[in-house]
């Protein structure tokens, strides 16, 4: 085993039958023994060995044990690290391995391996070497503590890839890379490559274990082969090293199965395909890894780092971890130069790119981050649409003749090299005007090229037109994209060609969702019926039309038709289930907007259901602590609150903002959600100080630009805040705002914007009590206008009866009033039943009355 000043991996690897015989009963019987062991070696300090004096214990594995020791006549100021065989019963097995470590190390020289001093043999039979004394921590643990960020964890990373190159250049491959066997000292964060007991001299005899058995392992870090009992060589430390990059990246391990369970975990590493980088983190980030302590990045990184383990990264590893030795890095060397290629941005081989790779290499290299996200996204969008999915149709359906098939091939390669001449020819950093292009003006002057050097392939030009619009929506919101979008869904219409109409309704389903997104939700409903038409029966559409029906159903449910919204996402959950497959995170999201549609029904219940299945499915998917979470449990925080299960609301609201905090960039929507619900959760508990402060941080991380236009949200609760705190004037002026922020954001007849109306001119009666009347023909007209669709208005009519009563009751209507008050009643148990507190406080009031 290795010399280092931390006690050995406990697992015993060096027992050569431990793992191979995969027998669970043994564990309990080794670990006693492990700890006997531990015992006897402990007893050894103070003692003499050779020339050396014990220091002190500071590891002990199957084979031997190490001291920290010193060299009692030469007068060197140093420790050493002292390994001595101290098995007798399994002496000769044992001996041979020393001797062997002893050789391989005696013949590596590099800074990364730790060095062999001496080695000798006691009176008494007792083999024993000294060597280099490493006062450091392993890997793992060096990065939770000094390195926190992704590019510096991969330059030491490389670190210990050069080092294990070196000793498979002298012919010798370790067969137990993991991090205790990696160590980085504490000054000067060099790394060193431990642990040399099990390894093998590719130039010398065969392995030492002959059983046919997986032989001395480490199974959560060993390669398939290894499972096998196939020959190892070069590769198996090329998968090892693959596993310690992963674990060093994501804090977890690659494989779901639990390595605590032999048989599951060697089908994992045997049969599965390991986990993305990506996801692999965010199961560690949310505490999900089991092996192992979680390497944590700070809480502000978490979101680049996710962005930083998709692509190359990912890539780099997953050529490492491949099933068959041959697909892997043929040497450390190999891998060496993809990860510097991955630090420079230069093209690296694992992505096997071809000219569109290379060329985007190029780019992230010389061009702004949201220059290049864009031209990715239009490139490869295009690309792959007319390259791949084009073709492969048509050879699924086998109808294409051959003719007609190269035709379709010529075309998509047309397409291709226009677009990536189009990419080459131009140089962002020179434009006409003398200043660095924007991403979004060199999409604009890109979708000008596409007019002219696409003419012959009209078809293909609106597909290049619309995924330039599609970018430029990411990058700048639906007012620049949807003229662009909406030319190419006209050309497409206007050609009514076989491509065209190929072609027309995916962009229907996308010219639906856009013009959702600019607000125009009323001009949404034709387009989206109208894909649904064109594709009704066709299976082929299966998904296109689940987004469609999506669009359609938020046009309606925008525009207070929720029933039908409620219906068509209904039907939406069953057309998803009923595709040969789907991803279980888009499920979630459909439950998500039922209970947005449920919210809007009031049928707050029902909406708890929706959310909190919305969440399971989350958490089976993508994780608990996934910032696709934030918008479901803010939601359900809102939902709480409406149930008036304020505790429970604000439980759920703390856990968004700390999910939306550590995964989305400051300013984001979901944080500023999350900290309003929170506020009303806590006014709602008559926290009334607390609550003002949490919703003017909301306004203030929304800021002034407000790009999830949750502004006139916050002025309606904080409206209603100061209503129950007495402060009357700062409530008008709150209520004022907020009802001309909703008549901008959901139309003038809204039931939020009448809720705000109605809230207004109320605010207006407890200023000045005695002009009552125009605040009672108000109320009156917006309770009319609510009362024309009862199925999505009865929460606002709760709300805005009270407050006529009371101006009824001021004006000595004493009769109406108390009629009205009933009413109010009526509705509150229908929506809330009988518990919920503005029930309690309804009943109250309609019997004093």
């Amino acid at each position: 085993m290795s010399l280092r000043q931390i006690p050995l991996d406990p697992g015993g690897a060096l027992l050569g039958r431990l793992f191979g015989r995969m027998l669970d009963e043994q564990s309990s019987q080794q670990a006693t023994q492990e700890h006997h062991r531990a015992e006897v070696d402990a007893g050894l300090v103070g003692r003499e060995v050779g020339p050396y004096l014990l220091l002190e214990l500071i590891g002990s594995g199957g084979m031997g044990a190490v001291y920290r020791a010193r060299h009692r006549t030469q007068k060197l100021d140093r420790d050493v690290a002292l390994k001595l065989v101290r098995d007798r019963g399994a002496y000769l097995t044992v001996r041979e391995r020393f001797l062997q470590e002893r050789d391989i190390l005696a013949q590596l020289h590099h800074p990364g391996i730790a060095q062999i001093y001496d080695a000798g043999e006691t009176d008494d039979g007792i083999l024993y070497f000294t060597m280099e004394y490493i006062d450091g921590v392993p890997i793992t643990q060096y990065c939770k503590d000094y390195v926190d960020s992704v590019a510096d964890r991969v330059r030491l990373l490389q670190r210990v890839v050069t080092a294990l190159g070196s000793a498979h250049r002298n012919l010798v491959i370790h067969r137990d890379i993991k991090p205790s066997n990696v160590f980085v000292t504490r000054q000067g964060g060099e790394v060193k490559l431990l642990d040399f007991g099990i390894a093998k001299s590719l130039g010398g005899a065969s392995d030492l274990t002959n059983e046919a058995s997986p032989g001395p392992m480490t199974p959560l870090y060993a390669a398939p082969e290894q499972f096998h009992g196939r020959p190892l060589s070069v590769p198996t430390d090329i998968y090892q090293t693959g596993v310690l990059i992963f674990y060093v990246l994501t804090g977890n391990k690659p494989y779901r199965a639990d390595p605590g369970s032999p048989i599951a975990w060697s089908r994992a590493v045997t049969e599965e395909e390991p986990l993305q980088l990506q996801q692999a983190f965010d199961m560690a980030a949310r505490g999900g890894a089991k092996t192992g302590e979680p390497i944590w990045y700070t809480s502000a990184k978490v979101r680049a780092v996710r962005k930083q383990l998709r692509g190359d990264l990912n890539a780099i590893v997953r050529k490492a971890l491949a099933k068959d030795p041959d697909q892997r890095y043929h040497s450390a060397d190999a891998l060496q130069t993809d990860l510097a290629a991955y630090l420079a941005g230069r093209p690296v081989v694992a992505r096997h790119g071809g000219r569109l790779y290379r060329i985007s290499r190029l780019l992230r290299r010389n061009l702004p981050a949201t220059l290049i996200a864009a031209i990715a996204s239009v490139v490869l969008t295009v690309v792959v649409t007319l390259g791949v999915t084009r073709v492969e149709s048509e050879r699924d359906l086998a109808v294409a003749a051959a003719k007609v098939a190269t035709q379709e091939a010529r075309r998509a390669e047309l397409t291709r090299d226009f677009l990536l001449d189009l990419i080459a020819r131009t140089d962002p950093t020179e434009p006409a005007r003398g200043s660095v292009l924007s991403a979004s003006d060199y999409l604009e002057w890109a979708a000008r090229q596409v007019d002219s050097g696409l003419e012959g392939v009209p078809e293909a030009r609106a597909q290049v037109r619309a995924a330039i619009a599609q970018s430029l929506e990411h990058l700048e919101g639906p007012a620049r994209a949807l003229p662009l979008h909406t030319k190419s869904v006209e050309e497409l219409r206007r050609l009514d060609s076989p491509d065209a109409r190929g072609v027309l309704p995916k962009l229907l389903a996308t010219q639906a969702t856009l013009l959702n997104s600019a607000g125009q939700t009323q001009e949404a409903e034709p387009v989206a019926r109208e894909m649904l038409a064109l594709t009704a029966g066709d299976p082929a559409w299966a998904r296109d039309r689940i987004s469609a029906m999506t669009a359609l159903a938020h046009s309606l449910n925008k525009r207070g038709r929720s029933l039908e919204s409620l219906q068509i996402r209904q039907q939406i959950l069953v057309d998803r289930q009923a595709l040969d497959s789907f991803d279980l995170a888009d499920l979630a999201m459909d439950h998500q907007n039922i209970a947005v549609t449920e919210v809007a029904l009031d049928r707050f219940a029902d909406a708890e259901r929706s959310y909190r299945q919305s969440l399971l499915m989350l958490e089976r998917s993508v994780g608990a602590g996934n910032p696709r979470s934030v918008l479901p449990l803010n939601g359900l925080a809102s939902t709480l609150t409406k149930l008036g299960r304020y505790e429970e609301a604000q439980a759920v609201a703390e856990q968004a903002l700390s999910v939306a905090e550590a995964s989305l960039a400051p300013g984001h929507f979901g944080i500023a959600n999350a900290l309003t619900q929170l506020g009303v959760a806590t006014f709602n508990q008559g926290r009334y100080e607390e609550a003002q402060r949490l919703l003017a941080k909301a306004e203030s991380v929304a800021g002034p630009d407000d790009p999830g236009k949750i502004r006139p949200y916050i002025n309606l609760y904080r409206a209603e805040l100061y209503l129950r705190w007495g402060r009357f004037l700062d409530a008008k002026k709150e209520a004022k705002l907020a009802a001309s922020g909703m008549s901008k954001i959901r139309g003038p007849d809204s039931p939020m914007t009448l809720l705000a109306r109605g809230m207004a001119s109320y605010t207006a009666f407890k200023v000045a009590p005695k002009k009552n009347g125009e605040s009672e023909r108000i109320l009156r007209e917006v309770q009319s206008k609510l009362a024309q669709d009862s199925s999505s208005s009865a929460e606002e009519m709760v709300q805005l009866k009270p407050w006529l009563a009371e101006i009824l009751e001021s004006k000595g209507a004493k009769d109406e009033a108390k009629r009205v008050r009933i009413e109010a009643l009526a509705m509150a148990r229908r929506i809330y039943g009988d518990a919920h507190p503005l029930v309690q406080a309804l009943r109250e009031a309609s019997q004093s009355t």
